[in-house]
């Protein structure tokens, strides 16, 4: 989990936890946890400003020992919807809904409701329509059920249970398979859009979760995830997922999931840290001492629910049903006791049928979901819903001046070679020291190469000088490859070249310099 001292005296400390800001239920179940550990005596917690605030015993408790042993689920756990633990045999039950779900995918309940639908059309025998009425009831009263387990209330789909179990009843099987029809195909709506969504992110990820850099001796070697060895030293480069765990050898960068889920705060790893198998490096490079694989799993039917829960979820989506499963148990309430009071079956299902959730249950998470695959089409990954929510809300982007802003890939447009070189061993050198690198101007100079059919060989060594460009060993060669203040960082003479420059920076082009053994 990751946290922020604000600060700290003997016996009180203040942490600032990004994943409570405007989550009441997270916060009160940080709050919580911290209140089942011994030597705690106090805790108060605050959303809006995303901290909390703890009083205990120095000499029992140790808050920071605390805090970096706490994963967000362990909080999750403890949240109002899910503090006690179920007894083993509801927790049986509860992972068996989440079975019947992946058995019975939405196509599926869309076509049981459209069998039942053309059967009461067709005036079926009643016993045919009440078996295929029955069994498309199922998988929406499987989801009541899983409601009921997880969060500990009633939900949309009780209601939509409810209602079709007494239509069935008294043979409204017309209504019913209306009914029925339109929630599979929202169901399957959503279905279809957070798969595509899922797909998308997977796809930006598919080579790295097949292979990895090996280092072998001073060359890398890519080979297949599953080839890798206990002990071999691995090197992973900027946008690249770790498939792995291991410890860091050498490098220092950035971290987060690969899998959306709530707790997405970047983490620093430097020598040393442990990284864990299926994080995104987001910059630097790291070189890491492999120590698990990556390899197919038996899926968890809970664990890809969750996956999908937390692409869909948003705050908004959140606080809508929050609000709307609160009025279940009362209209669910009120509609029996019209039944004891009229004795009318009819008048009391007339209020079940006021259902204002299951809308909402569909409709928030499809819009966010489709808005996400368009953009995905466009080449723009969002990783989850909750990601997209926090970009509506950004009204400023601020570039560093440093920064290159391009509408598509730079190509290599013309070049200048100063006399005793020429521009196959110019560039022949630039994109070995260039090569591997991301930026979009080492890219536009190996993929000249690379279309030039170019030989390019492997350089020795190379470092990356902050703002000013790269250098390297080549074939026992120094090249440094670079902007004009490079150059006269290093003392380079460059007059020859000055007009050449000059009118380039005049066209607006972006201009690369490259010198070799000074």
């Amino acid at each position: 989990m990751k946290y922020q001292v604000l600060h700290q005296l003997n016996g009180r400390i203040r942490v600032r936890v990004s994943a409570l800001r405007h989550d009441s239920a997270l916060a009160h179940g940080l709050a919580e946890l911290a209140r089942s550990q011994n030597g705690v005596l106090g805790v108060s917690s605050n959303s809006d400003s995303a901290s909390f605030c703890l009083n205990y015993d120095s000499e029992r408790f140790d808050p920071i020992a605390w805090l970096k042993q706490t994963q967000l689920e362990h909080v999750v756990r403890m949240t109002p919807s899910s503090r006690r633990p179920l007894p083993a045999g509801l927790v049986a039950v509860q992972r068996a809904t989440y079975y019947f779900e992946s058995r019975v995918p939405p196509k599926l309940q869309l076509l049981l409701g459209t069998i039942s639908l053309a059967l009461s059309i067709a005036e079926a025998p009643i016993f045919i329509c009440r078996i295929v009425l029955g069994a498309s009831l199922v998988p929406i009263l499987n989801r009541a059920v899983q409601t009921l387990l997880d969060e500990r209330r009633l939900g949309a789909d009780a209601l939509d249970g409810a209602s079709g179990l007494l239509l069935l009843r008294e043979g409204g099987f017309f209504p019913a398979s209306v009914m029925v029809s339109l929630v599979g195909l929202g169901e399957l709506i959503r279905d279809i859009l957070t798969a595509n969504c899922q797909h998308l992110i997977a796809h930006q990820l598919a080579l790295s979760r097949r292979s990895a850099w090996v280092m072998r001796g001073k060359r890398r070697t890519r080979v297949p995830v599953q080839e890798l060895k206990p002990s071999d030293k691995l090197v992973v480069f900027e946008g690249e997922l770790i498939a792995f765990g291991g410890t860091v050898l050498d490098g220092e960068g950035t971290v987060v999931p690969a899998n959306p889920r709530a707790d997405f705060e970047p983490q620093i790893v430097r020598v040393g840290d442990k990284v864990s198998e299926g994080t995104v490096l987001i910059d630097g490079t790291l070189y890491i001492r492999f120590e698990e694989c990556l390899l197919p799993k038996t899926k968890d039917p809970v664990l890809e629910k969750e996956k999908r829960r937390w692409l869909q979820r948003t705050k908004l989506h959140r606080y809508a049903l929050r609000n709307g499963y609160r009025r279940v148990g009362p209209v669910l309430s009120f509609a029996a006791l019209l039944f004891l009071l009229t004795n009318n079956l009819q008048r009391a299902m007339a209020f079940i049928y006021f259902d204002f959730i299951t809308g909402i249950k569909i409709a928030v998470p499809t819009a966010v979901l489709a808005s996400m695959f368009r953009a995905g089409k466009q080449g723009v990954v969002i990783r989850s819903a909750s990601a997209l929510e926090r970009m509506a809300e950004v009204d400023t982007i601020v570039f560093a001046r440093s920064g290159t802003l391009t509408a598509l890939k730079p190509v290599v447009t013309e070049s200048f070679v100063a006399v005793g070189f020429e521009f196959v061993q110019v560039m022949r050198l630039a994109a070995a020291v260039e090569q591997k690198f991301n930026h979009l101007g080492a890219y536009a100079i190996y993929r000249y190469a690379n279309l030039h059919t170019i030989p390019v060989p492997e350089r020795s060594s190379s470092n990356i000088l902050g703002g000013l460009g790269v250098s390297g060993f080549v074939e026992g060669k120094e090249v440094l490859v670079g902007s004009t203040r490079l150059m006269g960082t290093e003392q380079i003479d460059i007059s020859a070249a000055v007009d050449f420059l000059r009118r380039a920076h005049d066209r607006g082009d972006s201009r690369v310099c490259v010198a070799i053994d000074g």
